[in-house]
């Protein structure tokens, strides 16, 4: 979460936003949120503040109606601080610590790791799927898959999402109602094509829909959807050794959103792979994949779903997802 930090908070004293009974002590700062308490219980809390912490009705919302799943961070509170000039909006969260998570993206920097056949891919995209359908049965849209906001223990698989300010309130019954959501805020890897990169947008449940199949064929096949000929030459995607700038990581996804044609749609041939033998690997699994899984993707990546109009455009739920990969014999079985 971009977050921002203020300074002289040491030692002061915030006040709930919602309850005129809770307030909280500041202690220091600390890997970019305010270590506090809350008083009178002494419980350890973390406060962060964002300039995205504006609309107080929205967040009021988020954290009087919260999604009641552990696999997500989740604000229990609203602070607001006045330095004299400016008044910031801050969100309050319980303090836990993930010694054994690590972001998402060493998972999903693997190459030859990155195959639906193997366990903890199976593991990986089993809970993900079911975070998602809870999340969305909660009446909340994540939106912002961002590689560092979504940790992962590389030996249960076990997930745990951070919160950002791109989750919105959301019903099932209309998927795309939307709100505007500021670009710069979010990760590219996994945005859909449609988005205008140069101001804000209009995002909805359909392109949180679109968002989980492109992670989905990553995690699955080891691939971007729209990694192929057209990539040429604008960088190696997604290697930890290589892909170490920020800014020319999101410069070269700039460039990748540009090209949305997807490397295995049967009606568009120009960005296909499998022209050199490091490649081949990737349509080895894409092959071993059921066909009803491959229409799936195909549908919801191709160039001529991505430039349909919205209200043409075709998705999956991560609950229909979940229901095709289990059916189809694609996730592992559930422990316990």
């Amino acid at each position: 979460m971009n977050q921002t930090v203020i300074s002289d908070m040491e030692n002061t004293i915030l006040f709930s936003g919602l309850s005129g009974c809770n307030y909280y002590t500041v202690d220091f700062l600390k890997d970019g949120a305010y270590l506090g308490k809350h008083c009178p219980s002494g419980e350890r809390v973390d406060i962060r503040f964002s300039d995205s912490f504006q609309n107080t009705e929205q967040w009021r919302h988020v954290v009087e109606y919260p999604a009641d799943i552990t696999s997500f961070l989740w604000p229990l509170d609203i602070v607001r601080y006045y330095d004299g000039k400016d008044q910031r909006l801050g969100m309050v969260f319980r303090h836990r610590n993930f010694p054994k998570m690590l972001p998402i993206r060493y998972f999903l920097y693997q190459d030859d790791g990155l195959d639906w056949r193997r366990e903890p891919v199976q593991k990986f995209v089993r809970n993900f799927l079911q975070a998602m359908v809870r999340l969305h049965k909660s009446g909340y849209a994540y939106l912002n898959f961002n590689m560092e906001h979504i940790l992962y223990d590389p030996k249960t698989m076990d997930l745990l999402f951070d919160f950002t300010p791109s989750v919105m309130p959301v019903d099932l019954r209309h998927v795309r109602r939307s709100r505007e959501v500021p670009f710069t805020e979010m990760a590219l890897e996994f945005l859909p094509p449609w988005l205008t990169l140069d101001q804000p947008n209009q995002m909805d449940l359909v392109c949180e829909y679109y968002s989980i199949a492109a992670l989905l064929f990553r995690v699955m096949v080891g691939r971007m959807p729209y990694q192929g000929r057209l990539m040429d030459g604008h960088g190696n995607m997604m290697n930890l050794q290589m892909d170490t700038d920020a800014i020319v990581h999101r410069r070269m996804f700039e460039v990748y959103l540009q090209h949305p044609r997807f490397i295995f749609d049967p009606e568009e041939k120009e960005n296909t792979i499998g022209l050199f033998e490091n490649e081949k690997k990737y349509k080895e699994r894409w092959r071993a994949l059921p066909e009803a899984v491959q229409a799936m993707f195909q549908r919801v990546l191709s160039q001529k779903n991505v430039q349909a109009p919205n209200w043409e455009r075709k998705y999956y739920s991560a609950e229909t997802w979940l229901e095709v990969l289990t059916a189809q014999q694609c996730l592992a079985e559930k422990e316990g």
